[in-house]
């Protein structure tokens, strides 16, 4: 026993004594013996890993190449020798790798995955690839089915004139709540008695988001609400009108149209076959619009408003002179991205602006020499910054109300902010 602590306390002074010889050769050569890059050996001075000599397994510390770390576990063992003694094991443990977030000097420098990044702190490892693909659907539908259109807007409000005078609000939250205007019962909507105002407005959204009868509504391929019960009245939200909304809010369907010699009309805009058909009838895509001589124009089945130059459309939009309807403006050169995104890495392809990049880390201001402190819907797709889209439904949480997860539409053409002349 007395021979093997006698063994230890001679290799630890032994230990010691090695140390600072590696302690004395570090000092001497860190300040008089400047390697080229990539040639410094042991001992000698170095700004980052790199310096070192490759194959050596050197890391740089403290400005100065060292040798990893050497791991020395002592066991006892009385088969060993004579007199029994202990059997040192070594292993060699390779240079530390920066994990997120820890300082680096060149991605060699960080952990498998990551890379050497900028940041507001310096360069640091970061994930740059985030293994995702865009889908190219958005959270823009508003429904699947026509029942998904049953459904009470949001911040509903009746408006009547009490027999005091001045304008009084009820707030409704819930079928129940437009039950409780009525006096608890539907029953006046359909006695054939004469109502008040207030019951009108009740009635009208009783049966339009709560009784829902088939043929109320009606989901388009575009899965947008369409309301599509016959209307009698002008007068919108009231018994026999149009509505203003739908589920998610404006509905565009807020006029009744009703052809002459007839009884009944329709709030959905109609369709036409030349321009001519349009007089009369509602803008397809302007709330509350009516086509008069020569302002409309028909396209795709469909009135819109027309344009004569660029003026005439909103901003963002040109004039299309082949149809006469504005359309999203398309770039010509990279200068107009630059200008419109902000962004000088931005370029004009094929007539759509876009942000060029290499990997996700950059769509997310990581080119902006700070690292993303967020993910904000971008990825890197075919060379360029593309929206990631939705996979579900469960994704579409931006959205007070419910939203579901579909194919958008093809932007097209659309109405002039101004009616022009054909």
């Amino acid at each position: 026993m007395t021979m093997n602590i006698r063994g230890r306390i001679v290799l630890s002074f032994g230990g010691l004594s090695l140390a600072a010889g590696a302690l004395l050769v570090a000092c001497g050569s860190s300040s008089s013996n400047n390697a080229p890059p990539g040639e410094s050996g042991p001992g000698q001075s170095c700004t980052q890993t790199s310096d070192c000599k490759s194959g050596l397994n050197l890391e740089c510390l403290a400005n100065v190449c060292i040798a990893p770390a050497i791991t020395t576990t002592s066991t006892s063992d009385a088969g060993v020798g004579d007199a029994g003694g202990d059997a040192a094991t070594t292993t060699a443990t390779g240079p530390h790798l920066g994990l997120v977030g820890e300082a680096c000097q060149t991605t060699q420098n960080c952990s498998t995955g990551l890379d050497c990044v900028a940041s507001e702190f310096g360069t640091v490892c970061e994930v740059v690839s985030y293994g995702l693909t865009p889908t190219g659907m958005t959270c823009s539908g508003e429904c699947n089915t026509a029942t998904d259109c049953c459904e009470l807007p949001l911040d509903v409000e009746l408006e009547y004139l009490p027999e005091g005078g001045g304008f009084t609000d009820i707030a409704v939250h819930s079928c129940q709540d437009v039950l409780t205007a009525l006096g608890g019962s539907a029953t006046p909507c359909t006695s054939g008695g004469t109502i008040s105002a207030l019951q009108k407005q009740a009635c009208f959204y009783y049966e339009t988001y709560c009784q829902c009868a088939t043929g109320t509504w009606a989901c388009s391929s575009s899965h947008q609400c369409q309301y599509t019960a016959p209307c009698t009245a002008g007068e919108a939200n009231t018994l026999g009108g149009c509505p203003t909304e739908n589920r998610v809010g404006a509905s565009g369907e807020s006029t009744c149209t009703i052809p002459a010699g007839s009884a009944t009309g329709s709030c959905l805009p109609p369709t036409c076959s030349t321009a001519s058909d349009c007089n009369g009838k509602a803008v397809t895509d302007v709330s509350g619009a009516i086509c008069t001589a020569s302002n409309c124009t028909c396209y795709q089945s469909a009135c819109y408003l027309t344009c004569q130059g660029n003026l005439d459309c909103a901003a963002g939009s040109t004039c299309d002179t082949t149809t006469n309807l504005c359309k999203t403006a398309a770039c010509s050169i990279s200068a107009d991205c630059v200008a419109t995104t902000a962004n000088s890495n931005a370029q004009c392809v094929s007539g759509a602006c876009k942000i060029p990049c290499t990997t996700d880390y950059q769509c997310n201001g990581g080119s902006t020499g700070s690292a993303p402190t967020s993910f904000n819907g971008q990825v890197c797709s075919s060379g360029y910054c593309t929206p990631l889209g939705c996979s579900s439904n469960a994704d579409c949480t931006s959205s007070e109300v419910q939203m579901f997860c579909v194919t958008p539409p093809t932007a097209g053409e659309h109405s002039a902010i101004t009616g022009g002349m054909m």
